[in-house]
């Protein structure tokens, strides 16, 4: 009699077969299932060996079994009694099962096995999801020479680093040539949608936007609006006047003179907001649209004499305004200005003597009306919709920008961020995007209760930063995004270029 073991992950089934001639091969050294033959003659199952896969360890194998298996009729074949331990379809039992049972059953076991691998192959990176200050825009201690070049030339390595307009406090940002071209390898290669997603006011990212990675989608305020580039040589562009990027040009970026692109690095894009979350975030239980009355004035390129005038918040419908106007009146001085569904609450800005360190302090503790929520982000608290948030606008746009409505597979519907996604942020405003994301990379930890945080998810975060090694701010970021690319290329195995 002789008996072959069958391997479903850890399971193991035993077959023993009274004809000796009729058996399934088992390749104990190599461990995977080679052939099956019936009567010695071999018949070929349609098992298909995935070429990206390493054949030699049989967890890599993925495979499909067609009923041809089964060109023999089991019946022929002299019963026989099979034992073996639990497998995930079939739990153990102590009878026993027919031969002919038992092929069925490995064929089912094969089709679950090549089930799961088609399944794990579709869980790709197919989102990056990146925080911009602290993460991908860096403030150096030192702020000499903010008001001079805004490129700082690096012959060695090129990569240029390129200086942000200063901020109205003078703070001056800085973001790699590096970083820049790895976010348009990404896009363009691999065709991973990188999304930039901000607690800025909208105002803000505006004058930001030329020095940032391009994008297939930019989030301000926290997640409260939501935007696309407009390609302005498209129907879409046809008579578009609204605000226009012109990005700057750094290390790598494709030339816009003569190379035959339509769409490239330089290449001046517009915007677009995404209206039906905007319609959610106008809700009158939500934001209410007061908050946008004149803040649309340059996106929309209206002219100075139509502009509308931006409406005061004591006279703000809309659940936040409210709750915002009972801060005010317990002398809390926020921050609404360039804001349309949120506001800031900073601590440096309470010195009017009526706020005290607790008083801010119970404010990221307090009991918020039904409808609103809040998140910490260096010293301030931000407040906005519970529909909004970082996370809820991430899980938003993996359902909303699948491929076209054409290209679209079952398979392709069910992106979902914790399988598809991955993050790139620094700090506490960031946690609930990073932790429903399948990763998330650190290139700085900004805050105490996030290096915390950390420490107690090691397996789902990692900090880029390590000074020993030279990785500190854009060094830092470019590692982080060198790791994503790399495990994108893993995963695809070839470059194709989507642009």
């Amino acid at each position: 009699m002789s008996m072959v073991l069958y391997r479903y992950g850890m399971a193991w089934m035993a077959i023993h077969a009274s004809v000796a001639n009729s058996f399934l091969i088992r390749d104990g050294a190599q461990q995977h299932c080679s052939r099956l033959f019936f009567r010695q003659r071999e018949v070929k199952p349609s098992v298909v060996f995935n070429p990206g896969f390493n054949h030699s360890q049989f967890r890599n194998i993925s495979l499909e079994v067609t009923p041809d298996v089964l060109a023999t009729d089991p019946s022929s074949i002299a019963p026989s009694v099979v034992t073996r331990t639990p497998s995930p379809l079939h739990p153990a039992d102590s009878n026993g099962v027919l031969l002919e049972d038992a092929l069925d059953m490995a064929v089912d076991d094969l089709r679950a096995l090549n089930d799961e691998t088609k399944k794990k192959s579709m869980s790709s990176i197919r989102f990056l999801f990146s925080d911009i200050d602290g993460t991908l825009v860096h403030y150096p201690d030192e702020q000499e020479g903010a008001n001079g070049n805004n490129m700082e030339k690096d012959e060695a390595s090129r990569n240029t680093i390129i200086r942000l307009p200063p901020s109205s406090t003078g703070l001056q940002g800085i973001i790699s040539s590096r970083t820049l071209a790895l976010c348009r390898d990404l896009r363009q290669k691999y065709g991973v949608k990188v999304v930039l997603v901000s607690g800025a006011r909208t105002s803000t990212l505006l004058t930001r936007l030329a020095f940032l990675p391009k994008a297939d989608a930019y989030a301000s305020e926290g997640g409260g609006r939501i935007f696309y580039p407009v390609d302005l040589n498209s129907m879409e562009g046809d008579g578009y006047n609204g605000f226009v990027v012109h990005p700057v040009k750094y290390d790598g970026a494709s030339d816009d003179d003569g190379d035959g692109q339509k769409n490239n690095d330089l290449t001046p894009f517009g915007l677009r907001e995404d209206m039906t979350w905007r319609t959610k975030m106008e809700e009158t239980d939500a934001a209410g649209k007061d908050g946008y009355r004149g803040m649309d004035n340059e996106i929309r390129g209206i002219s100075d004499d139509k502009k509308e005038a931006v409406v005061p918040v004591p006279e703000r419908e809309g659940k936040l305004w409210e709750f915002a106007q009972t801060l005010l009146d317990r002398g809390f001085v926020i921050d609404s200005k360039g804001y349309s569904a949120c506001f800031r609450v900073n601590r440096k800005h309470q010195t009017n003597g009526r706020i005290t360190n607790e008083d801010f302090d119970s404010l990221s503790k307090m009991d918020l009306p039904i409808g609103l929520a809040s998140s910490t982000n260096l010293g301030c608290v931000d407040f906005y919709p519970e529909d909004s948030g970082k996370k809820n606008c991430c899980s938003y746009l993996v359902k909303s920008m699948q491929s076209e409505p054409a290209d679209q597979t079952d398979s392709c519907k069910s992106l979902t961020l914790p399988e598809n996604a991955v993050c790139m942020c620094d700090d506490d405003n960031d946690l609930e995007m990073a932790l429903a994301c399948s990763h998330a990379y650190l290139p700085s930890v900004t805050s105490s209760s996030m290096a915390h945080t950390v420490r107690e998810n090691e397996r789902k975060l990692t900090v880029t930063e390590d000074v020993s090694k030279g990785l500190l701010e854009t060094t830092a970021t470019d590692e982080a995004l060198r790791i994503i690319l790399a495990r994108v290329k893993k995963e695809y195995g070839t470059v194709t270029d989507k642009s």
